[in-house]
């Protein structure tokens, strides 16, 4: 990997600052906490979209603030992508999570709990999210970083949110994205939120993050791996968060002492020697033993297909209304039009129900009489055919259906 040099950063009250203020940003990523993002520095403004599920899906703007953002330039990019084996994306489940919210009516009594779910993991999301910056000023010469790991240790699975290989030693990091006023209480072993003068009980992170490595400890050994020292932290994220505990302890820090902490472990672990002839395997076969959580959806939450909302969704209004009229998806209610609104129906049906469907099922989720249409939709989308005649099947990617919708332009 090409050896470049380590963007120069000073630290004040805990924050992270760059020290090339002549140069201007190429790009921006905001990041929502909140409801509320923004810059750090300078004086630019703008506004930014978050999709919000209460009701219906709905576009909302917020304004920004200063202090909750996470900035990133195309140098940082190109620096990060040299170390990232595994990159963040986003979990599939939230996606499963949002199509069902999306299709579920609304008076349903199961949607304060499908949403409290997609809150949750979606919050867990944006965590990890943020620690994109901190990462960056890695040394990409001396680290592997993977994201959302998931791997078999025998009788259970585990999750890690961020594993960082070196030559060394291993590092842990538990991510936790939670606002208010934090204690952790080390003798009782929890973690206590207060907000809104309510108290509310988590795992003790400590005790998640030991699990971790003990069962990372067992798969090491189960793949014939040399034990490395396996390191852990528990990073809060959130900005606005309040963190204080009954005692201190070292693991347990916040986003913007992360960096502090991985360069007082490359001075600790400066005169280990190193073990790079395995460095290589051991993440060739972390990628091949990955298994992403995918569980059905509608199963976990006991739905079925007849209670969800069929039909095609209006861009404009949202509602389930349009129709196939010549080579356009009209609405009957506010009279858009649209060519690709489909795209999201099927993309929805991959993630609530399967890939694989026939020409009846996609007309009946669609609500489309034609069976020549629905076989043009496939044949748009290269839909892969396996059969003949009325007992064929079709498989859909959404890689393709995600591509198909960011490249047309209606």
């Amino acid at each position: 990997m090409q050896n470049l040099k380590r963007r120069e950063v000073s630290y004040q009250s805990g924050e992270v600052e760059t020290k090339s203020p002549e140069v201007e940003p190429k790009s921006w990523e905001i990041i929502w906490q909140s409801g509320e993002v923004g810059p750090e520095s300078g004086e630019q403004t703008a506004n930014t979209v978050q999709k919000c599920f209460v009701n219906l899906l709905f576009l909302q703007k917020y304004p920004l603030k200063r202090g909750i953002y996470s900035l990133y330039d195309e140098r940082v990019e190109k620096r990060s992508d040299n170390m990232i084996v595994k990159p963040l994306t986003m979990p599939i489940q939230i996606r499963k999570l949002e199509a069902l919210l999306n299709r579920i009516p609304i008076h349903d009594e199961k949607r304060d709990r499908i949403f409290s779910d997609y809150q949750k993991a979606y919050s867990g999301y944006i965590g990890e999210k943020a620690m994109q910056y901190p990462l960056s000023y890695l040394d990409p010469e001396k680290y592997l970083i993977f994201h959302d790991i998931r791997l078999n240790a025998g009788e259970h699975f585990f999750q890690i949110d961020i594993l960082i290989l070196s030559t060394k030693y291993i590092m842990i990091s538990e991510v936790k994205n939670i606002t208010g006023k934090l204690f952790i209480d080390h003798e009782h072993k929890q973690l206590i939120r207060t907000s809104d003068e309510k108290e509310e009980s988590f795992t003790y992170p400590i005790d998640q993050l030991t699990l971790q490595q003990i069962q990372l400890k067992k798969w090491l050994h189960q793949h014939s791996f040399p034990l490395l020292p396996i390191e852990g932290l528990v990073v809060f994220t959130n900005e606005s968060s309040i963190l204080t505990s009954s005692r201190p302890n070292e693991k347990i820090i916040k986003k913007s002492t992360f960096i502090h902490r991985m360069y007082d472990l490359e001075r600790r672990f400066s005169k280990v020697p190193d073990y790079p002839q395995n460095i290589n395997s051991l993440s060739e076969t972390i990628l091949q033993n990955h298994e992403p959580q995918n569980k059905p959806i509608l199963q976990k939450y006991q739905i079925f297909k007849d209670e969800l909302q069929l039909g095609v969704q209006c861009p404009k209004c949202h509602q389930f209304s349009m129709s196939r009229i010549y080579k356009y998806w009209v609405c009957s209610r506010c009279g858009t039009s649209s060519k690709t609104a489909y795209l999201k129906a099927l993309e929805e049906y991959a993630l609530l129900f399967d890939i694989v469907l026939t020409n009846k099922e996609g007309r009946d989720f669609l609500k489309i009489e034609s069976p020549h249409i629905m076989q043009t939709i496939f044949n748009n989308i290269s839909a892969i055919k396996a059969g003949e005649n009325r007992t064929a099947k079709y498989i859909i990617s959404l890689e393709v259906l995600m591509k198909m919708k960011k490249s047309i332009v209606e």
